[in-house]
C-alpha cells in the first residue's frame, strides 16, 4: 500500500498537468468553472512538463520515507498532500502576491516533509521482535 502512494506522489505533477489539459479543452466552450479552478487549470496546463519534474521533486520525502521505512510514514504523506493543496492554490491564484505566499508555503512544507522523512526513527527489520531483543 505504501509504494502505491509513493508512486502516486511521484506522478502527482502529471496528473496535475493532464488534469489541466483536460479541464482546459471542456471548459473553454462555456467558462462555467470557477476563475481559480480556469486558472490553476490553464497554468497547469501551460507548465506542461515543468509540473512533472515539480512532482518528482515534491515526492522526494514519500520515496525517501518508503525506502527507509519510516513509522510515520502516513503522517508524511500527510504533508505531502498539503504541499499539493497549496501548489494547486498557488497554480489558481490570480495575483502575483498570492502566488508567491502560496509557493514559497509549498516549499516550506516540502522542507518539513524532506527533514521528517530523514531524521524519522524506522521500522525495526522484525515488527513482532522486542525493542532490545530481549
Amino acid at each position: 500500500m505504501r509504494i502505491f502512494f509513493a508512486i502516486m506522489a511521484a506522478c502527482g505533477g502529471g496528473f496535475l498537468n493532464y488534469t489541466g489539459a483536460w479541464v482546459v479543452s471542456h471548459d473553454s466552450i462555456n467558462y462555467r468553472l470557477p476563475v481559480p479552478i480556469s486558472t490553476a487549470a490553464e497554468t497547469a496546463f501551460a507548465l506542461g512538463p515543468v509540473l512533472w519534474v515539480v512532482g518528482l521533486i515534491l515526492a522526494a520525502p514519500s520515496i525517501l520515507a518508503f525506502c527507509r521505512h519510516v513509522r510515520q510514514f502516513w503522517r508524511i504523506m500527510a504533508l505531502q498532500a498539503l504541499a499539493y493543496l497549496t501548489l494547486v492554490c498557488g497554480l489558481g491564484s490570480v495575483g502575483a502576491l498570492a502566488l508567491l505566499g502560496f509557493l514559497g508555503s509549498t516549499v516550506l512544507i516540502w522542507v518539513l516533509a524532506l527533514v521528517w522523512a530523514m531524521v524519522s526513527p524506522a521500522t525495526s527489520a522484525e515488527p513482532l521482535s522486542s525493542p532490545r531483543g530481549q
